[in-house]
């Protein structure tokens, strides 16, 4: 299904918005993508926990990216996360 996009040209973010809707779109057409169901199984989980945690990992490549993370120091974590986001 495709939806339409509306672009509003000579605004502030128009070069970074563009940028971020190219990236989401090439995003959300990978393969890589998660499952609805693998998704909805980590909200019912959460939903039904008599303590819920915090946090829940859901979906393709989570436990790799939480292991990065952890073993990353701050900075380049974030330096990352900046690259990724341009």
């Amino acid at each position: 299904m495709k939806q339409k996009i509306i672009l509003i040209t000579g605004a502030a973010y128009e070069p970074s918005g563009l940028k971020m809707a190219t990236m989401l779109r090439k995003v959300y057409t990978s393969k890589l993508l998660s499952p609805p169901s693998s998704i909805a199984k980590a909200i019912v989980r959460a939903v039904n926990a008599w303590r819920p945690r915090t946090r829940y990992r859901a979906g393709f490549g989570a436990c790799s990216v939480i292991a990065l993370h952890a073993i990353m120091p701050t900075r380049w974590w974030d330096s990352l996360a900046r690259q990724l986001s341009r």
